[in-house]
C-alpha cells in the first residue's frame, strides 16, 4: 500500500488554462467589426455588440461592409480598399447649344447630372441647334432634331411645296414702318410687328418714309438720308416768286425727266409730298395742303414756283 501511494504523489498535475481572443465592435449591426475599437475575451465568450472579425471600414453604417453592393455615391460601399464608385460613376456630355442633346467628344464621369450636361451623347454639332425637316426641302419645323437642318423656318413640314415663312418688323412707335433691324422670322404675325422694315427711327412717330421734311432742322423726318429734300439743289440758285390769293385744287408740273425724284416743298421748308416720275408730266391734288408758296423741286436742279 506504501508503494502505490508514493506512486501517486509521482504524477504530474495537468493545468487547464482559458484560451483569449480578441473581439471587434460592431456597432451598425452588419456582422462586421470596426479594427479600431476591439477587447480581449474568452474565446467561448458571447459578447453582445461585437464579432470575431475587423472588415468593416465604416461602423456607424450598416450599408458599408464587404458584402454591400457599390453605388454612386462618392463612398466605398463595399470596403474594397479606398476605391470609391468603381465601375458605377455615369456618363454626361456637354450640350453646349442647350438643345437637350450632348457631344460624343465631351464626356464627365460623375454620379449626379452636373449643369451644361445631359445623358446622351447624340448631338451631331453641338454649335448648333437643328430641326425636323420631315419634307426633305431644307426647311425645319420647331421640332428640335439633334442632326436636323438649322432654320425652323417651314410653315408646314409635310409638303415640300409650301414654306411660307415671313420676315416680320418691330414697329415699336406704332407708325405703320417697321425697324429694320429689329425683325422676326415666322409663319404668323407676331404682336407688335409688321411686314414693313423702311423705318429709320422706330422710337419716334413723326420719323417715317413720307414723312413732312423740315428743312434744316438736323432732323431726316422722311428716312432718305437727309435733312430735308431738294436742299442741295437749290443751293446758289435764286427763286422768286409773289404770293398769291388764288386758290388752286390742282398744279400741272411738266419737264420731267421719267424717273427722276420730286418734292413740293413750302417756303418754310416742310417737305409736304415727294413722288418718283413714271411720266414727263404730272397734276398734282394740292386742295389739302394750307395756301401759299410751295417750290416744286425735281434732283436735276429743276425747280418750278406753285403760288396757290
Amino acid at each position: 500500500m506504501k508503494k502505490i501511494l508514493s506512486l501517486l504523489f509521482c504524477l504530474p498535475i495537468a493545468v487547464v488554462s482559458a484560451q483569449t481572443c480578441t473581439f471587434f465592435a460592431d456597432s451598425d449591426g452588419d456582422a462586421y467589426g470596426d479594427p479600431n475599437n476591439s477587447i480581449e475575451a474568452d474565446c467561448s465568450s458571447i459578447l453582445m455588440g461585437f464579432v470575431g472579425n475587423d472588415l468593416d471600414c465604416d461602423d456607424t453604417n450598416a450599408s458599408i461592409n464587404p458584402d454591400a453592393m457599390e453605388i454612386c455615391n462618392y463612398l466605398d460601399d463595399n470596403c474594397n480598399g479606398g476605391e470609391i464608385d468603381e465601375f458605377v460613376v455615369i456618363n454626361y456630355y456637354l450640350d453646349s447649344d442647350g438643345d437637350g442633346y450632348g457631344d460624343p467628344n465631351f464626356v464627365l464621369y460623375d454620379c449626379s447630372l452636373p449643369s451644361g450636361y445631359v445623358e446622351n451623347m447624340d448631338d451631331c454639332d453641338d454649335q448648333l441647334v437643328t430641326y425636323v425637316d420631315a419634307d426633305g426641302d431644307g426647311f425645319g419645323s420647331a421640332i428640335i432634331e439633334p442632326c436636323g437642318v438649322t432654320n425652323n423656318l417651314d410653315c408646314n413640314d409635310n409638303t415640300a411645296a409650301i414654306q411660307d415663312s415671313t420676315i416680320y418688323y418691330a414697329d415699336l412707335d406704332q407708325d405703320g414702318y417697321g425697324d429694320p433691324n429689329n425683325f422676326l422670322v415666322s409663319c404668323d404675325v407676331p404682336v407688335g410687328y409688321i411686314p414693313d422694315g423702311t423705318d429709320c427711327n422706330d422710337l419716334d412717330l413723326d420719323i417715317h418714309p413720307g414723312a413732312p421734311d423740315v428743312i434744316g432742322n438736323g432732323i431726316d423726318e422722311n428716312c432718305d438720308g437727309q435733312d430735308g429734300v431738294g436742299v442741295a439743289v437749290m443751293n446758289g440758285m435764286g427763286v422768286a416768286c409773289l404770293r398769291s390769293n388764288m386758290v388752286q385744287e390742282m398744279v400741272h408740273i411738266q419737264g420731267m425727266e421719267i424717273g427722276s425724284s420730286w418734292s413740293l416743298v413750302h417756303s418754310s421748308g416742310q417737305v409736304v409730298l415727294t413722288w418718283r416720275a413714271d411720266e414727263n408730266e404730272k397734276d398734282i391734288s394740292v386742295s389739302q395742303f394750307p395756301r401759299g408758296l410751295y417750290l416744286v423741286i425735281g434732283e436735276k436742279n429743276h425747280l418750278r414756283c406753285v403760288l396757290y
